[in-house]
């Protein structure tokens, strides 16, 4: 994008701007319009509907496209090429995200991420087998939970389905 300020070329590059010509540039305000302002790729969605609707105005490069809820296909656009395949998860705190915000209890695609938003000195296991030692006696107890068929193969994702002897609500794979 170009601007002209008191008559020297200006431009910008990705949020900076960058001066052609010897002299002060003013930066653009900045965009306050609810389109930039929006959900990137990785959400928040505030329901199904609108995390369709993202997929349905966003392009993949004319690549095969499958989107996942909760190890569900909620949208899919075809395509050539290397498929596009993305998974999200309703989380606690109600929004649609790759990853949710904060907790332990929603679905995760990355197990070492899992474990990351899991208490330090927890011991933990991975579908029954242990996987960390704890220094308190703290457990959870994380399964590998399958969804729907991609592209690529079954959908698989990681969640929590109890901390510390108890079955939190919602803990089991997603139906």
């Amino acid at each position: 994008m170009r601007f002209i300020a008191s008559h020297i070329l200006c431009v910008i590059v990705g949020t900076a701007v960058v001066a052609v010509l010897a002299g002060a540039c003013i930066s653009p305000e900045p965009s306050t319009s609810s389109q930039e302002t929006a959900v990137t790729s990785d959400g928040p969605f505030a329901n199904t509907q609108a995390l369709i609707d993202y997929w349905n105005g966003t392009s993949t490069g004319g690549a095969l496209t499958q989107i996942y809820l909760n190890g569900r296909k909620v949208y899919e656009r075809s395509g050539f090429g290397p498929a596009f395949v993305k998974q999200y998860f309703d989380c606690i705190s109600d929004d649609i995200l790759t990853v949710c915000i904060s907790g332990f209890f929603d679905g995760y695609t990355n197990f070492n991420t899992l474990v990351s938003r899991c208490p330090a000195d927890a011991a933990i296991t991975k579908d029954g087998i242990p996987f960390r030692s704890g220094t308190n006696s703290t457990a959870v107890g994380i399964v590998t939970c399958s969804g729907d068929q991609s592209f690529y193969g079954v959908v698989h994702y990681y969640k929590v389905i109890s901390f510390d002897g108890f079955v939190h609500y919602g803990s089991s794979c997603y139906p």
